[in-house]
């Protein structure tokens, strides 16, 4: 009964985390939308849906203090409760600067989720299964975005207004349900509930020494944007330009790359090489760049193997979960460790995405004429920036291996 209980909170806060997903991912389908509204620039419209990550990243190491002051339960209703007002900001801004405030405050108030998420899964999940149900979560998510975003694709015309009214009624329902399904974590002594922020420094600085799971995690973090950047966000748009295709049709085969991700982690939560963190990212690394660069600079391919590189490239970008399950094996506070990973993570997208915004604007401003739409190389240089970063991450992560193993030898 106590196991039914423990799974049922699991799915409660299970169901919070989807909705963040949701909110994240829900980008790729508006982008031609918002650009359109507020005549902006593609790069504009793209980083100001990315800009939900900037504050959002930023708090998932202290979320890790806050969750454990005041729980799961408190976090996950306030957030619903200030997503649901900060999405008005969005629904009604005036402006490009308005949109980017309520896409800002949208991102803050669910800071806290995925840390109680994590905080969840330890209090109701044995510890000998914490990665794996990290990583199942990650599997469902991107099941539901599939779902979600193909119901999405079959309603003609939808407005990006309608969708986000959708999302901040639905987060004032999910405040209201777990009001009366969610249970307080019980407290298994005051030391290990709460956790200051100078104890959060400390195992911060801890996890920073950590040289191996930093290089990890960093290399997870890539892996990472294939879901938030290209699945995400330019992905329709660029098959737009790439294969004069429609949006409604971009975004359906765009639902391609995100099977790839629930096949790579079905198979990865199945597999040993869940246990295997080395290995298989600097493979799946490596195999998911490649993958990108193909279908980058070879637009004109043939449509099965379009679909054959984009669900191979799905597959092998599933691996950035295995930054979570490295974790299931250390010593650090869950909800710091957790909150930590998963803030570097989220930091790269908005990075890369600031990237990506630079060199589309000096490329619109000295190659094409102003106030003209986005061209293929410009997409094609745009998004060639995240493989680059990711095959020199993995490089120096194997140079540094092949550095330790050399110290380890010599002083044998």
């Amino acid at each position: 009964m106590g196991n039914r209980k423990g799974l049922f909170q699991w799915s409660l806060a299970l169901v919070a985390v989807i909705f963040q997903f949701t909110a994240q991912l829900i980008t790729a389908g508006l982008v031609m939308d918002i650009t359109n509204y507020f005549h902006a620039s593609a790069s504009q419209a793209g980083f100001m849906l990315s800009s939900y990550y900037i504050l959002y990243a930023m708090m998932q190491v202290p979320a890790g203090a806050v969750v454990s002051r005041f729980g799961p339960k408190f976090t996950f209703i306030m957030g619903h409760i200030l997503f649901a007002l900060s999405s008005l900001i969005l629904i009604f801004a005036p402006n490009l600067y308005m949109a980017f405030l309520g896409r800002i405050l949208m991102g803050l108030s669910l800071g806290c989720h995925y840390v109680s998420f994590a905080k969840a899964t330890d209090q109701n999940i044995p510890a000998i299964y914490f990665g794996s149900f990290i990583a199942l979560q990650e599997l469902l998510v991107v099941i539901f975005q599939i779902v979600f975003n193909l119901s999405l694709a079959s309603v003609a015309n939808i407005q990006w207004q309608s969708v986000i009214i959708i999302l901040s009624v639905s987060s004032f329902m999910l405040s209201i349900f777990f009001t009366f399904t969610m249970k307080p974590i019980d407290k298994k002594g005051e030391h290990e509930r709460l956790i200051s922020l100078m104890q959060i420094k400390l195992i911060v600085g801890q996890i920073l020494k950590d040289k191996d799971l930093m290089y990890k995690t960093l290399i997870a973090s890539c892996l990472f944007s294939f879901l938030t950047i290209i699945y995400g966000t330019w992905w329709p748009t660029f098959l737009v330009a790439a294969r004069n295709v429609s949006i409604g049709h971009a975004l359906v085969s765009n639902q391609v790359l995100a099977f790839g991700m629930v096949l790579g982690m079905a198979y990865l939560l199945s597999s040993s090489s869940i246990n295997n963190t080395k290995n298989v990212l600097i493979s799946y690394g490596i195999a998911s760049a490649l993958c990108l660069l193909v279908l980058l600079w070879w637009p004109t391919m043939p449509e099965f193997l379009v679909n054959i590189f984009m669900l191979l490239m799905g597959f092998f970008s599933s691996a950035y979960c295995l930054g979570f399950t490295e974790l299931g094996s250390k010593p650090y506070p869950k909800a710091v460790s957790v909150g930590f990973v998963n803030g570097a993570m989220l930091m790269i997208a908005p990075i890369i995405q600031t990237m990506i915004a630079g060199v589309s604007e000096l490329f619109h401003c000295y190659y094409v004429m102003p106030n003209t739409s986005v061209s293929l190389v410009e997409y094609q240089l745009d998004l060639t920036i995240l493989p680059i970063i990711q095959l020199v991450i993995l490089a120096l992560y194997v140079l540094n291996i092949k550095r330790s193993s050399y110290i380890s030898d010599k002083s044998i």
